[in-house]
């Protein structure tokens, strides 16, 4: 397969922002079965979580694989660093989901059917669509990831307890890296309507896939059958579906930029906020 002449690459992580590979631990097994706000946002999340570790592990073997192709230096230094952030959150949550299959049986198919997709969809596809993956996973995470540290009380309601702590320290990293898969992508080649194309497949890929798995855990514990949860489940799609594809249709511009001003001021408070958090977990 021919190489595509080396375009500019440039990083779009403000100066400030720093990708930090961090180690905490945390200990899963006196997590409540509903960790969250409620039964239905805590299932999500636990979808969410058996969605993550093959992911993210393509996420990065695509980015190992195209790396001694970019020759920015920042740039690439922030994969290399974001591939460490991206191998943690994996490591933890396969942890996590051992616990999660333990209460439900069933899931390790939901799995399997899920690495063989996206295997498939990677056999299939040429170099550059390849390409357009991982920033098209990131651009769904740093939407979740947002919407968590920017509302926490709406998706953890008053508790705290070890599933949430892992979830925040997720997010942050999670909007640490929001520009780099993107940047990556842009170093090796200039369409923006196939990134707007990524994204336009896996939005509804991952969509059902989560869902499905949200409601099968409701399924389990019976939760959807009963009529006060009707309405509040309603609620909770209407409000998180906008998450997987808020603002695809950036990626058709020129001037496109991951980053915002209000996204740096929510990742210097939540880093603020959390960093004593995670380090008494080292």
């Amino acid at each position: 397969m021919p190489i595509p002449k080396q375009v500019s690459s440039a990083s779009h992580t403000p100066v400030g922002i720093h990708i930090t590979p961090r180690n905490p631990k945390f200990d899963f097994t006196r997590v409540p079965k509903v960790w969250m706000a409620d039964a239905i946002t805590s299932q999500f999340m636990n979808a969410l979580s058996i969605f993550i570790p093959f992911s993210e592990r393509s996420v990065s073997e695509i980015l190992r694989s195209n790396l001694p192709r970019i020759e920015d230096e920042t740039l690439t230094r922030q994969i290399r660093d974001m591939i460490k952030q991206e191998g943690r959150h994996a490591a933890m949550h396969r942890q996590s989901n051992i616990i999660i299959r333990q209460c439900y049986s069933g899931l390790g198919i939901v799995e399997k059917a899920q690495s063989l997709t996206i295997k498939l969809i990677r056999k299939i596809s040429s170099n550059a669509f390849e390409m357009s993956i991982p920033a098209a996973f990131e651009h769904f995470t740093s939407s979740v990831s947002r919407e968590i540290l920017s509302n926490q009380t709406r998706w953890t309601g008053d508790k705290d307890n070890e599933g949430i702590n892992f979830v925040l320290w997720h997010c942050l990293e999670e909007l640490e890296h929001q520009a780099i898969c993107h940047d990556a992508y842009k170093a090796l080649y200039r369409s923006r309507l196939r990134l707007f194309l990524s994204l336009a497949l896996w939005a509804p890929l991952s969509m059902v896939s989560i869902y499905s798995i949200q409601l099968y855990l409701l399924h389990k514990d019976r939760v959807i059958y009963k009529p006060k949860n009707w309405m509040p489940y309603l609620k909770f799609l209407i409000k998180s579906a906008p998450l997987f594809y808020r603002g695809s249709f950036n990626f058709c511009s020129k001037s496109f930029n991951p980053w915002s001003d209000s996204d740096q001021a929510l990742y210097q408070t939540s880093l603020k906020r959390l960093q004593p958090k995670f380090s008494s977990t080292q």
